[in-house]
């Protein structure tokens, strides 16, 4: 059973290496001593494919995954999971793992002795999970309590040796050599804002330090309050933080990523009065009433830009299957057969514009914005045009495992389906995976 508040032990901070390759030699290492369920969690796709690459070639892993949702992880195990998988493989991978570290595993004693799942954000709050170790990107405080409680999550007696407290291990942020100073976030504030992250980091360096734990729940409030808390100016914030090095350079880097997070606030607080509509019974009627507002203008749960829905199909011998090894072919035409829509949507995932993928975003939206009704927006089959909901989803056919966007006119991004890491992009123009 899950920890009783004043039962759930202290965890200690430590900083943990950037590289994926150090990463992976830090795990290497963890398995050989102790074992136990390890997980990665990481801030983007990129990065979760990224360090599941370090791990790929060492023989001493099993990356073989076997997409059966009834099945559990075989001792040596990686798995990879985010949201660049299809839904139904998304949906498969997100089973196993539960059956294999959920509470009724815990319970029957029956969790993997050795189990490495990398993972993006997602796996926070959507598993109910327990993990022995836990290695993660830096992230807002609030954020990386989350994570932490996915370790130690349940009561056990059979731990690995060596495991009796829990340790987070926070990820040093690309080229922050000097943990008292402002690190470089690059990437990550495409998904969070550099004001939260700047104070997180001095939380984490200060409590890392001394060497101080985290004891839940008596420091998740006073955590969380003290880095969102902008009645205190910046200087105020720095005075509490012992190990800080450069402080008049901290207080000017605070004060511009807060200018920056609050005219963001304010950009979003109007977007959400412009796409307020007037309460009225008829649901009908609310519907189109939110249907007039412009698309850019309408209300979100989280702002993260323009999205498109990839369908993800591979052409063997002319025909289109869900899988690459070929089982049942896919009309895609049929879109009537229940069968058929179902194999269509649960093929399919989200790609966002903040992660990088602007450029693809924007050749698959083609000239209409979104409307996807126009003989011109591209990978849209002809029957998909007048259905409400697949006139949204483009199609991605996959020759030998890849598809080249600018074969149909797009961007120069090539990409690729992998049964360990998912879809992958590389775009050619930046010499990366994006």
């Amino acid at each position: 059973m899950p920890y009783e508040p004043n039962a759930k032990p202290p965890v200690n901070l430590r900083w943990a290496p950037h590289d994926p390759i150090e990463i992976a030699a830090m795990v290497r290492r963890l398995a050989e001593t102790t074992g136990g369920c390890i997980s990665i969690m990481l801030n983007t796709v990129r990065r979760v494919q990224e360090v599941a690459e370090a791990f790929r070639n060492d023989p001493f892993w099993q990356t073989d995954f076997v997409n059966d949702p009834n099945s559990i992880l075989i001792p040596g195990s990686i798995i990879v999971l985010h949201s660049r998988f299809t839904q139904r493989t998304r949906a498969s991978r997100e089973q196993v793992i539960t059956r294999s570290m959920g509470k009724a595993a815990v319970e029957r004693r029956e969790r993997p002795y050795l189990v490495v799942v990398i993972s993006s954000q997602i796996a926070e709050q959507s598993l109910d999970i327990d993990f022995d170790f836990m290695i993660t990107d830096l992230a807002p405080i609030d954020l990386l309590l989350q994570r932490m409680g996915r370790e130690f999550r349940f009561w056990m007696t059979d731990r690995p040796i060596g495991c009796d407290v829990p340790t987070l291990w926070i990820i040093r942020p690309d080229g922050m050599e000097d943990t008292s100073l402002p690190a470089s976030f690059d990437e990550y504030e495409t998904i969070y804002d550099r004001w939260t992250l700047l104070r997180s980091q001095l939380v984490v360096n200060d409590r890392i330090t001394d060497g101080t734990p985290i004891v839940a729940p008596d420091d998740i409030s006073t955590l969380t309050d003290l880095v969102y808390d902008e009645d205190i100016s910046e200087r105020e914030f720095l005075s509490g933080m012992a190990h800080v090095s450069h402080r008049p350079h901290w207080e000017h880097e605070l004060d511009e990523a807060r200018k920056k997070w609050v005219n963001v606030r304010t950009k979003h607080g109007l977007m959400a009065e412009m796409s307020m509509v007037d309460f009225v019974e008829d649901p009908r009627q609310l519907l189109e009433a939110f249907s007039a507002i412009e698309d850019d203008q309408k209300a979100c749960t989280r702002i993260v830009g323009r999205s498109v829905i990839i369908v993800l199909l591979h052409r063997i011998n002319g025909k289109l299957y869900t899988h690459s090894g070929g089982e049942k072919p896919v009309n895609i035409d049929d879109i009537d057969d229940p069968m058929t829509r179902s194999m269509i949507v649960r093929s399919s995932f989200r790609i966002v514009e903040k992660s990088g993928y602007r450029d693809v975003v924007d050749f698959l939206m083609g000239p209409e914005k979104g409307i996807g009704i126009d003989d011109k927006v591209p990978l849209l089959p002809e029957s998909w045009k007048s259905d409400y909901v697949l006139r949204n989803y483009r199609l991605v056919e996959l020759t030998d495992g890849s598809f080249d966007m600018a074969s149909k006119g797009g961007p120069p991004v090539t990409v690729t389906w992998d049964p360990f890491i998912g879809f992958a992009s590389y775009d050619r123009r930046k010499g990366r995976r994006i």
